[in-house]
């Protein structure tokens, strides 16, 4: 059963696609008035779609191709009174991804969420929120949560997080604890910590978040 998430993918994207329909004029700055030369229709990749236009240059046989591809949602509840016709494709991850396993996702999610809060972490997308939790389904092997403040990396932490993942076993559901600190002395690059059933595996340099943060950086202040 195609997921939401895809479906109004495939909408949205048809209804750019008639946006930028060929001829359609775009007002390029410091090129001029270009004109949308050819399309590539909407298509699905993974429950993902995508689109290229391509854009001839005024007086020019030079053309510039770009790509839009669905990478996110934030469907609220509203968008579930919204009646969809049937599908008219098929994507390969339906197979992979049956809806059993998608209703698993969401139950480790909001299992997630609830231990969260109840542990007194802070959820939510401000800068001086705690944790903010990456809701849309796509769908995913597991659950990705930005990590916003340095205090926030500690063992208590990863111990509920695996705690979970153990406890919603049957599809190898990880969760993925990214860095995205919003402090200015963070001088780190894709750094976070994966939780699987079976293992930990710490991706960051802790002598350098110790030298940045000192005690602010609780994991690295508890191997001292």
């Amino acid at each position: 059963m195609p997921t939401r998430y895809t479906r109004f993918g495939e909408y949205f994207l048809q209804g750019i696609a008639k946006l930028l329909s060929e001829g359609t004029a775009v007002d390029v700055p410091n090129v001029g008035r270009c004109t949308i030369v050819g399309q590539v229709e909407p298509r699905i990749n993974s429950s993902n779609w995508f689109m290229q236009v391509d854009i001839g240059f005024p007086n020019s046989d030079s053309q510039m191709t770009i790509g839009l591809y669905t990478l996110g949602s934030c469907l609220l509840e509203d968008s579930e009174n919204i009646e969809l016709p049937q599908p008219t494709y098929e994507d390969p991850n339906d197979r992979r991804y049956p809806r059993e396993h998608q209703d698993a996702w969401f139950r480790l999610l909001n299992a997630l969420e609830d231990q969260l809060h109840k542990a007194g972490y802070v959820v939510g997308s401000s800068d001086d929120n705690d944790i903010y939790l990456i809701t849309d389904y796509y769908p995913s092997d597991g659950i990705s949560a930005s990590l916003l403040k340095p205090v926030v990396v500690s063992e208590v932490l990863i111990e509920l997080c695996q705690k979970l993942v153990k406890e919603h076993t049957g599809w190898n559901f990880w969760i993925r604890l990214g860095f995205d600190f919003t402090d200015k002395r963070y001088n780190g690059v894709s750094e976070s910590i994966l939780i699987r059933e079976d293992r930990v595996v710490y991706d960051f340099n802790r002598e350098r978040l110790y030298s940045e943060f000192g005690n602010d950086f609780a994991l690295a202040a508890e191997a001292k």
